[in-house]
C-alpha cells in the first residue's frame, strides 16, 4: 500500500513543479537540468524510468516518450 501512497505523492509533486515552471518564467541552468536528469523520474503512466536523455530535453516530463504520444493520441 505504501508503495501506491509513494507514487501518488511522486506525481504530485511532478505536476506542481509542471504547473508552477510557466509562472517562475525562469530556465533551468544545465547545473539544474543535470542534477533533474540523473536523479530520474518514473513515468507517470507505465511507471518505467523515463531516459536521461529525455529527461536532459525535456526535464519536467512526467511521462516516457512512448506514454506521451499515447496520451497525446488519446487527447
Amino acid at each position: 500500500m505504501s508503495d501506491v501512497v509513494d507514487i501518488a505523492q511522486a506525481q504530485n509533486e511532478v505536476l506542481l513543479e509542471m504547473q508552477l515552471a510557466p509562472r517562475l518564467e525562469t530556465k533551468l541552468s544545465d547545473d539544474e537540468i543535470e542534477i533533474i536528469a540523473l536523479k530520474g523520474r518514473d513515468c507517470v503512466d507505465c511507471g518505467l524510468p523515463i531516459p536521461i536523455q529525455r529527461l536532459r530535453a525535456v526535464p519536467l516530463a512526467i511521462r516516457c516518450i512512448q506514454c506521451q504520444e499515447d496520451w497525446e493520441y488519446m487527447k
